[in-house]
């Protein structure tokens, strides 16, 4: 059987017991091709040398062959063939296995030395993180020496074994929780034929902290986090549960910490936020919140009644009077009526011979009146309704335009002072302080002239034109028409026969 290679051997035997690549298949969950990849000694065409190994394990144990000597026979064909120094014929072979066994044993002794530096520099970084991480994982409420909740209790493990039964001794420690997971770990990998160095090239993780995982020495690792990773890792890729052992791998940091602990803070409990009390009744509604939204209400609702009141009273007091349209005026004849008459806002009305009322504005016109002036002539004109005037100072116009009802005019001259309205009953003169009242009716064309000591009236001056008579013209008087009388006709005898 030495003789025949692995992939032959299996291959004799599967046609022995008279199956078909596709049977095995079936039966371990090969793929064919890997199968014949085997058989044909092609081990390149597999994924990698560790699945190889674990394929023969598994082929030849279901095909009764002891899996051992095959996996030896791979590894032995796998190795590289190292070149043999020539021996010197002036040394015996004494002397060269002498050499051999002094190389070996430096090569060992540097690797262990290698080694055992290696895992004490990643212990001291272990620690150091460990006892910063230790302060940060909160704990529960656990009395001294009470075991965590997968274990089994403690009195257990204290009470002796019962009369005729062999009880393992149980333990909770931290260190005791860590073997378990590496012990695990260990037999899961060497039933699947693999080695710590196929591991490493797998999963690139060092052998050294592999090696430290399955002895159980998690504080050798370089931190709590790269072991939790390296952990869950390794797991996955011996086809464990990754999330079983992080939990467990946490329950072991929580026994550490217990274990840590000093006697006197055994068993405190966790420290308690403290909650706020819940706001009920009258302390709810008179929330920060509630106050300023039911004062924005508030005001609000304030405005609009405030505004409402300011419309009402504005609606109920008199209308503004509009002015007189002019066409209204020069269309208009006789004496207007009173109630075409324009208001001036603080003026009095004072009877004129013509029946009209006369407006004197109080407070503007007075203070006009009184104002000082070097000019001999003073003539202040005050307009009721709108009409046409012209005012001529000084030989120079100086008003030549419409007048505005409620309106005070004045102007001073020293030679003379002109004034020519439309309508003379639209205007009040005042002459040097002195009040000359309207100067005529509704539609009269009024027009004065102003001097230092006395006014003339041009207008009443002005004779008007007479009439143009009427030529007599011939009158016809009516004749007498005859009468013709129509004659009444006789009637004619009729003859008889």
């Amino acid at each position: 059987m030495m003789d025949q290679t692995v992939g032959t051997t299996l291959r004799l035997k599967r046609e022995e017991k008279g199956l078909t690549l596709e049977q095995v298949f079936q039966a371990i969950k090969i793929r064919p091709n890997y199968l014949q990849a085997i058989e044909n000694d092609d081990f390149d065409q597999l994924p990698s040398r560790a699945q190889a190994r674990g394929f023969i394990r598994l082929y030849a144990n279901f095909l009764d062959l002891n899996p051992y000597p095959l996996l030896d026979q791979l590894a032995a064909a796998e190795a590289p063939v190292e070149p043999v120094a020539p021996v010197q014929p002036t040394e015996s072979k004494p002397v060269l296995e002498e050499k051999a066994k002094e190389v070996v044993d430096d090569l060992l002794q540097k690797g262990r030395d290698s080694l055992k530096e290696g895992l004490n520099t990643s212990a001291q970084k272990l620690q150091g993180s460990l006892s910063k991480l230790s302060e940060k994982i909160p704990y529960r409420i656990v009395k001294k020496g009470e075991p965590l909740a997968f274990a089994r209790p403690a009195s257990s493990a204290s009470a002796g074994p019962k009369t005729g039964q062999t009880a393992p001794p149980i333990s909770t420690s931290y260190r005791t929780m860590c073997e378990a997971m590496g012990t695990e770990l260990r037999e899961k990998r060497e039933s699947l034929g693999l080695s710590l160095a196929d591991a490493e090239r797998q999963i690139k993780i060092r052998e050294v902290y592999l090696y430290s995982i399955e002895e159980g020495n998690l504080d050798e690792l370089p931190s709590t986090v790269q072991g939790r990773g390296m952990l869950s890792n390794y797991a996955s890729f011996l086809g464990l549960d990754s999330e079983a052992f992080l939990s467990r791998f946490a329950e072991a940091l929580q026994q550490k910490r217990l274990e840590t602990l000093p006697p006197e803070k055994a068993g405190i409990p966790l420290p308690v936020t403290p909650q706020k009390e819940k706001l009920t009744g009258i302390r709810r509604l008179a929330s920060p919140d509630l106050i300023f939204t039911g004062g924005l209400f508030l005001v609000f609702f304030v405005f609009i009644i405030w505004g409402s009141v300011q419309l009402l009273s504005i609606n109920s007091q008199a209308a503004n009077p509009t002015a007189i349209p002019i066409s209204d005026l020069l269309l208009a004849s006789g004496t207007p009526a009173s109630s075409d008459m324009v208001t001036i806002e603080g003026a009095t009305a004072i009877a004129t011979e013509a029946g009209l009322s006369a407006f004197t504005p109080v407070d503007n016109l007075q203070e006009t009146l009184l104002a000082t002036s070097t000019s001999q002539i003073q003539v202040i004109v005050v307009a009721h309704h709108r009409a046409f005037m012209q005012v001529t100072v000084d030989g120079k116009s100086a008003f030549l335009n419409r007048v505005t009802p409620g309106s005070i005019y004045s102007f001073y001259g020293n030679t003379a002072i002109d004034l020519l309205t439309g309508d003379g009953s639209a205007i009040e003169v005042y002459y040097n302080q002195t009040s000359l009242g309207i100067l005529g009716n509704a539609s009269q064309v009024e027009e004065y002239r102003f001097g230092p000591t006395s006014y003339t009236n041009l207008s009443a001056l002005n004779t008007a034109t007479p009439a143009p008579s009427q030529l007599p013209t011939l009158t016809q008087q009516p004749t007498n028409t005859p009468t013709v009388t129509p004659e009444t006709p006789m009637p004619s005898p009729t003859p008889t026969f």
